[in-house]
């Protein structure tokens, strides 16, 4: 789950991440070493972490580092609020109005509504992940609440992770994993997630094969550059 942050050019430049040959990797170990040597070929700050879901094996580089989290941080926002429509004290049918206040600007279907449009929790949640609309973000945030937010961060034990300006690569893959576990306990409610996140065009597919299906959610924020990425490759 690399998050990164780096100047601005190339334009894309997540696409020129893969230009070191990749030598024979036969541990976690080896392939720790291998991203190291294939980070220091670029400027920026890098920060990665990676968990096989078979073995829980792991490995990471400046994993508990703060980077700007923009529009990724909708993923711990929607684990949330999923969790609570598990527990039984949410619905994805129950409305919500946007306030004036929610209104952060950029584009989306609910940045783009007038100040008091009504939408199911389950409309916005879907256009936080699939749209990269903040807007949406925040109408979330104000429902749940931030101490809601802030408890379920440290039930899960999120401790590089401040909603909604920073997260961690450590914390970011600690979402999905247990998104991941979830899922299989319960798909009747976490599938429909997993099914928004499935529908993003993340960065992290460019050197992967096409048959490879993922679940992800970047963020990118454009003054700094900031480049974020965090996917399950299923």
């Amino acid at each position: 789950n690399p998050a990164v942050t780096q100047s601005p050019e190339p334009a894309e430049p997540w696409e020129e991440l893969w230009s070191v040959p990749l030598f024979e990797t036969s541990s976690m170990e080896d392939l720790k070493e291998y991203l190291e040597v294939l980070l220091a070929e670029y400027p920026g700050n890098y920060g990665l972490q990676f968990i096989d879901l078979n073995t829980d094996q792991v490995i990471g580089i400046r994993e508990s580092e703060k980077y700007i989290s923009a529009d990724s941080i909708s993923l711990p926002v929607n684990l949330c609020l999923y969790t609570l429509v598990a527990e039984g004290s949410s619905s994805l049918s129950e409305e919500i109005e946007v306030l004036q206040t929610d209104k952060i600007g950029g584009t989306g279907s609910i940045s783009e509504s007038p100040a008091g449009t009504k939408f199911t929790l389950g409309e916005v949640s879907a256009a936080s992940l699939t749209e990269n609309d903040m807007t949406a973000v925040a109408v979330l945030m104000r429902y749940i609440t931030p101490g809601r937010l802030d408890e379920f961060l440290e039930t899960i034990g999120a401790k590089n992770t401040i909603i909604p300006e920073y997260s961690s690569p450590g914390d970011m893959a600690l979402f999905l994993r247990e998104l991941y576990r979830l899922e299989n306990v319960n798909p009747g409610i976490f599938t429909a997630l997993t099914v928004n996140l499935r529908a993003a065009q993340p960065f992290i597919t460019a050197p992967l094969p096409q048959e490879i299906e993922t679940a992800s959610k970047t963020g990118m924020f454009g003054a700094i550059p900031s480049y974020n990425d965090s996917a399950i490759i299923y």
